[in-house]
């Protein structure tokens, strides 16, 4: 292990980082995308920092395959736009550069982050300024491809050795600042098996309807993300134990008070979760039907599905989700598989053109 020094106001060395070597932390390149590869291997040969932080790194120290390796840089969205002719930038509060390898693949490249930055700000800094600014310490890991070293600035790497969330923004604004990192707490907690420290709990709960406040955008995007990770039972039965469900998705949280449902709710999670893991399931009308599937099951919907009634059940089932609004073709994707799965008749109007 190497230790990164800077000098104090004083002139005086200060320890700054731990920097942890391959044989420490046994991540290697063929374990990194390729194309993130290339994407720290490009910003390099212009002459920037690049590094693959967070979750990407945090997952392998874990022993899991990351979904996303996100890119972090100390060049500016324009400069990253001008290097990168495959990218946009993206985001109004904070701006990103996504660039895109194909119609369905991209990498997400933000610049470090200012300690500065907060209250709608947008300010960019340093390396050393960055991990200050994310949401907890095992997102804080930065992995250098080129010199396969990882640095660690708040002591991220013992945690995930211990199993450890712990926070990095004080815990009286982290969520303040924003409720999404309610959710992202938790699913973390679900995902790696990591526990939350006892004043981390009660804070979760306590701000728990801050969660209502949060864009309905932000929060649809995140339900399909945990409905997309494999663990979509065990994130959702977490978020009704403490008392987060109720302001992210109410109907779901009302129909699981009552008596038997819940474990309804979750048993038809839990086939959900088969099918991704199984076979990759990905296509948001699925995820939609075993999201609702007990609920309609429990209105016991008129068989014989007229024009009339279709719309009925589709009023239905987006009040079963809001305040997150999905989009109508998954929706009717959901329903109709549902009415197929039941063999219920349909008229003319409910035939589909396009395979869901």
């Amino acid at each position: 292990m190497l230790v990164r020094y800077t000098k104090s106001e004083t002139g005086k060395l200060k320890k700054q980082a731990l920097i942890y070597t391959q044989k420490e932390h046994k991540i290697t390149r063929d374990m990194i995308d390729p194309d993130a590869l290339w994407v720290t291997h490009k910003l390099r040969e212009a002459g920037f920092e690049a590094y693959v932080v967070g979750g990407a790194v945090r997952d392998l120290l874990v022993g899991k395959t990351p979904k996303d390796f996100d890119i972090c840089t100390d060049a500016n969205p324009r400069r990253v736009r001008r290097i990168f002719r495959n990218s946009r930038i993206i985001g109004r509060r904070f701006r990103l550069v996504h660039v895109y390898f194909s119609h369905q693949k991209y990498l997400e490249v933000s610049t470090f982050r200012s300690a500065e930055s907060g209250d709608g700000q947008n300010i960019y800094g340093t390396l050393d300024e960055d991990p200050l600014r994310r949401d907890f310490t095992l997102n804080t890991l930065y992995y250098c491809p080129r010199d396969e070293y990882v640095i660690d600035y708040l002591g991220a790497f013992k945690d995930i050795k211990k199993g450890k969330i712990r926070p990095v923004i004080p815990l009286k604004t982290i969520f303040v600042e924003d409720p999404v990192r309610i959710l992202r707490c938790l699913k973390y907690k679900v995902t790696i098996n990591f526990d939350l420290t006892f004043r981390l709990k009660r804070r979760v709960k306590k701000d728990a309807s801050y969660v209502a406040n949060c864009s309905v955008s932000r929060l649809t995007e995140e339900l399909f993300k945990v409905l997309s990770c494999g663990s979509a039972k065990g994130i959702i039965a977490t978020y009704y134990e403490y008392g987060v469900l109720k302001y992210f998705i109410p109907e779901i949280a009302r129909f699981m008070d009552q008596g038997s449902r819940k474990k309804t709710v979750l048993n038809s999670l839990e086939k959900l979760d088969k099918h991704v893991h199984g076979e990759g399931e990905d296509r948001r009308s699925r995820m939609i039907y075993y999201l609702l599937k007990p609920l309609w099951d429990k209105e016991n919907f008129d068989q014989v599905i007229s024009k009339e009634r279709f719309n009925h059940v589709l009023k239905f089932s987006k009040n079963c989700l809001s305040p997150l609004i999905a989009a109508n073709k998954d929706i009717e994707g959901a329903m109709r598989y549902y009415f197929r799965k039941n063999k219920w008749p349909t008229t003319r109007p409910l035939k589909r053109k396009k395979p869901l």
